[in-house]
């Protein structure tokens, strides 16, 4: 059976050789459809991003549209993946820091700590492995990248887990998206860089939707061919 967003979630206690990749895309699959005005997602929503840190917010405003009195997800759906996963960084795990804006900045902070650092910086081909948490800027905009597309003319489309996307009541949704991926723009947005999940420090217990196991990973190369 295919993962969506009614699969259940079960927890898995995480080893070393667990592959967080498979976990992660597994994890992004299970939100997309999340919407702020569906009562079977909201509570769902609200879960995955997780707590306020700075008491502005009890309960996020998801039903309040972007710029009138709403938010932008983007970053914070990507977040709350890693939270998933058991990243153990205690920035991300605490909740998004809305008092700063921070955007993905907590988790590209930990991933430049690690050794070998997890935050990669674009060069020419080298792309991001499924799994991986991309940031575009111009303006900023975050994703999860679930797999790449070939087109006819050799295009190479990016296919994305996006939260910040917003339905046709302009409400917050989590979004299959495809862009082209063009040098180091993705969907004319230069690519900042990219956090590689493989990388990050894990432990605890990883929340996975059921069925993750089947769920297919091949390596970047395989795709784009």
């Amino acid at each position: 059976m295919p993962i969506d967003r009614y699969t259940p979630l079960v927890s898995v206690p995480w080893y070393p050789g667990l592959f967080m990749r498979r976990a992660m895309v597994a994890n992004a699959l299970s939100v997309v459809g999340y919407h702020g005005g569906a009562p079977e997602t909201y509570d769902a929503f609200q879960r995955l991003l997780g707590p306020s840190t700075d008491g502005k917010y009890g309960i996020w405003p998801l039903r309040q549209p972007y710029g009138r009195g709403g938010i932008s997800t983007c970053a914070m759906v990507a977040l709350g993946l890693l939270r998933r996963l058991g990243v153990q960084c205690p920035d991300i795990q605490d909740g998004y820091h809305d008092d700063m804006g921070s955007g993905l900045n907590t988790a590209i902070q930990c991933a430049r700590k690690q050794s070998p650092p997890a935050w990669v910086s674009p060069i020419p081909g080298l792309y991001p492995e499924l799994g991986d948490i991309v940031q575009v800027v111009g303006p900023m905009h975050v994703c999860v990248v679930v797999g790449y597309e070939r087109l006819p003319d050799g295009t190479l489309t990016c296919v994305s887990v996006d939260g910040g996307q917003v339905g046709l009541d302009g409400l917050q949704q989590i979004s299959l998206c495809r862009r082209p991926w063009c040098q180091d723009r993705l969907g004319g947005r230069r690519v900042d860089g990219w956090i590689d999940v493989d990388l990050l420090p894990y432990g605890g217990t990883v929340e996975v939707p059921e069925g993750w196991e089947a769920v297919l990973v091949p390596p970047a190369w395989e795709l784009l061919g």
